[in-house]
């Protein structure tokens, strides 16, 4: 929720004073109050006394502090008027607790100066966005503070307001887990809150259930302005890759203020090595410079090597977005026909994209974006090929009407148009298009797709050079019966039949426990006219489903698949 502060926080009373901490820290963007404005406050208790020559109002025995934006509860608190400080303190039957907006936090005792806002809770517990925090103290501070005491850097300036805070809690436990026994929880000996921008947990203890499963080297980073996700990876990587073997590995990030260095391997029993390394750097507000080097193997040539590619991106809340950049022995996968997949070694230099954001279509009851490239290429495969430029305009649209009630159709399509221009001048025109519905039979989920691909001419580009394909996908799930409230287990199988070929073309089965919180989701998919199996491993905080752990999965076409971008920008979709 985005409100803007107002600049004056000198708070002449208790009550405010209490009501500017919770915003601090349980409601990072509620707004503050000015002085000027009234704002009644009721402070009820056994037992008041004003002292006079200090200065210091004590209120004792079933403290309550309230106005219409706040309460607080308290054995026993004081207010020092002259320092404009105020503590207060539980007992050994109840704690101090500040509730806001429906939201709780709880300690043993409050310190807050509000002249400098800066105050420490200890023994804090409380929730922020869908994480369950507790901990030892909870030190909170202004972000120019924060800075002078090198408890964050400078570069958190960019893009931040007056009134921002940093919060600083150690010894913290936290979970997304609402039960008293969590199934999962993140150890860490210091959690920052950065105000509208990211917590994290620092290099982390992950926990299933009451055991220890390992010390994660990484920090466990959840972004908090909006429309941003998160890379993190946790747990360790398994999966098996019939072209490969059995692989493990582990990932995660090295992170500062306003970039990240992500930090990616994987070893193959077949003596393969992969690893990945990214690293981003935000230069201007939604601006920031990227440099990849990837290890990858390609199982066509049968060779492993270090693929480079760094460049410009550009990316708004509303949907806009640019890139610029260049790359070496790109591995570029490309799905020419159902299960079929073809790898080559690409270059590009340079290569310029556009995306506009989703506009709403009245007449067709969807949405359609429009995109364009343009780059200079050069693809390997037997022979060194020249170097190729390509210019590509394309439109997309998707829909999902509601005319049949419990039957729910959608339909996807995208019309592309590349013009190349090399040793010879061609074209090539490509029309995908997804006819969908998604229907039931009790609680059997059941989904269809009809693809189909046209193409005319043809690309200067191997990888490219498109084929069409009329293919059939259908997809079942269920839920097994039995079990807790709290957990299930959910079956889903996907068969892709290709019309051209006149045969199956692969299979994925997934096989998902779901325990509340978390969940385990263990696919395969089997590659009919490759003869390939690969078979992955996720493991999913639901609360965060973006930042889900894959294992050993690669881009696999889904024809029931939601566009990128169109449901994270819907509420700003141009009209």
């Amino acid at each position: 929720m985005k409100q803007s502060y107002r600049k004056n926080l000198f708070i002449k009373n208790a009550a405010k004073i209490t009501a500017a901490l919770i915003i601090i820290i349980l409601h990072l963007s509620l707004p503050s109050y000015a002085a000027e404005e009234e704002n009644k406050v009721q402070l009820d208790a056994d037992k008041l006394i004003y002292e006079d020559a200090t200065g210091i109002a004590k209120a004792d025995g079933n403290v309550r502090l309230r106005n219409k934006d706040m309460r607080m509860y308290a054995p026993y608190a004081e207010y020092d008027t002259e320092n404009e400080t105020i503590k207060a303190f539980s007992d050994s039957r109840n704690e101090v607790s500040l509730l806001v907006d429906g939201k709780k936090l709880t300690g043993q005792s409050l310190n807050y100066n509000i002249a400098t806002r800066k105050g420490v809770m200890t023994d804090a517990a409380g929730k922020m966005d869908a994480i369950f925090f507790k901990g030892r103290d909870l030190e909170i501070m202004p972000l120019e503070e924060a800075i002078r005491q090198n408890v964050v850097s400078s570069r958190n300036r960019a893009n931040s307001k007056e009134e921002d805070m940093v919060a600083k809690w150690t010894e913290v436990a936290s979970t997304t887990c609402d039960f008293s026994n969590p199934h999962y929880k993140f150890l860490a000996k210091e959690i920052l809150v950065i105000q509208n921008k990211k917590v994290v947990i620092k290099r982390p203890q992950v926990y299933i259930g009451k055991h220890k499963l390992f010390n994660y080297p990484f920090d466990y980073v959840i972004p908090l302005n909006k429309g941003a996700r998160s890379n993190n990876s946790v747990m360790p990587r398994v999966a098996y890759d019939s072209s490969k073997g059995v692989g493990i590995g582990i990932g995660g990030p090295i992170v500062w203020d306003s970039g990240e260095v992500t930090i990616d391997t994987t070893y193959w029993t077949d003596d393969i090595w992969e690893a990945k390394l990214k690293f981003y750097q935000r230069i201007a507000k939604n601006v920031y410079v990227f440099a990849d080097t990837n290890r990858e193997y390609n199982k066509d040539e049968k060779e492993t090597l270090w693929r480079p590619k760094w460049g410009l991106k550009y990316s708004d809340e509303y949907g806009w977005s640019a890139s610029i950049y260049e790359s070496q022995r790109e591995l570029v996968e490309t799905e020419m026909r159902p299960g079929q997949d073809r790898r080559y070694n690409v270059w590009r230099s340079p290569e310029f994209t556009i995306n506009t954001p989703w506009f709403k279509d009245p007449a067709a009851g969807g949405y359609f974006r429009l995109s364009g490239i343009w780059g200079r290429y050069q693809d390997n495969v037997e022979t060194i090929k020249p170097w190729t430029d390509r210019l590509g305009m394309g439109v997309q649209v998707y829909g999902e009407p509601n005319i049949l009630g419990s039957l729910r159709p959608f339909y996807n399509a995208s019309y592309w148009y590349y013009d190349y221009d090399g040793e010879d001048s061609t074209n090539q025109k490509v029309t995908d298009a997804i006819i969908g519905l998604r229907w039931g039979i009790g609680k059997v989920g059941l989904e269809t797709a009809y693809v189909r691909r046209w193409v005319s001419g043809e690309s200067q580009l191997t990888w490219d050079n498109y084929l069409d394909r009329e293919d059939i996908y259908q997809k079942i799930s269920f839920t097994l019966p039995g079990g807790t409230p709290w957990e299930s287990w959910n079956i889903s199988l996907r068969a892709g039949y290709d019309l051209v070929e006149s045969q199956f073309a692969e299979m994925i089965y997934t096989v998902s426990y779901i325990k509340h919180c978390i969940t385990w989701e263990l696919w395969a998919r089997d590659s009919k006219p490759e003869s390939e199996l690969t078979v992955g491993l996720k493991f999913i905080i639901n609360a965060y489903p973006e930042a889900e752990l894959k294992l050993g999965e690669k881009d696999i076409f889904d024809p029931f698949k939601v566009p990128d971008g169109l449901n994270l920008h819907k509420e700003n979709m141009a009209k």
